[in-house]
């Protein structure tokens, strides 16, 4: 059995043949389980880094002019670290992401990097959401309906309120 996957966001006009095997099921629950443990650390991340931010209000207070420009270097150092960190893993992911593409879809290299040139990262990302799920037994109604419905969440936001 195989399943038709649309090429388009890739930048392929015809729909991809696929066999859904257990291996390429393994391997989109291992993209997915990443894709939501990023989110979960970024977000435990941001809570740690008000909390460090109120910290260091308190305690730059109590320092001496000297200890505050230290502190301030100190901080600007472990900023840029943690930055040259994120971007390091943000890059490790999206190869993974379209190492995933190339071996499920049985892409060339070529349209490897024409799809990198073409898609964002939200498109990558909905995009692997996509493939995993057809993978796995969703149908094209299924994503269809699935966007139907939050267009209609949209339209009931205030966008006022973001």
């Amino acid at each position: 059995m195989t399943i038709k996957i649309q090429g388009k966001p890739l930048g392929i006009n015809k729909r991809i043949e696929v066999k859904p095997t257990i291996a390429l099921v393994d391997k989109g629950d291992a993209m997915m389980i990443q894709a939501l443990q990023a989110n979960l650390d970024e977000t435990k991340d941001e809570i740690k880094r008000k909390r460090e931010a109120e910290e260091n209000k308190k305690l730059e207070d109590s320092l001496s002019p000297d200890e505050l420009k230290q502190k301030k270097a100190d901080d600007e150092k472990k900023n840029l670290q943690d930055s040259v960190q994120s971007m390091q893993e943000e890059r490790d992911y999206v190869k993974k992401v379209f190492d995933y593409f190339q071996l499920a879809l049985h892409l060339t290299e070529r349209q490897v990097e024409k799809a990198k040139e073409i898609m964002s990262f939200e498109d990558m990302g909905k995009y692997l959401y996509y493939v995993i799920g057809r993978i796995k037994g969703r149908s094209d109604e299924d994503f269809d309906l699935d966007q139907k419905i939050e267009a209609e969440k949209s339209k009931g936001e205030d966008p006022k309120k973001d």
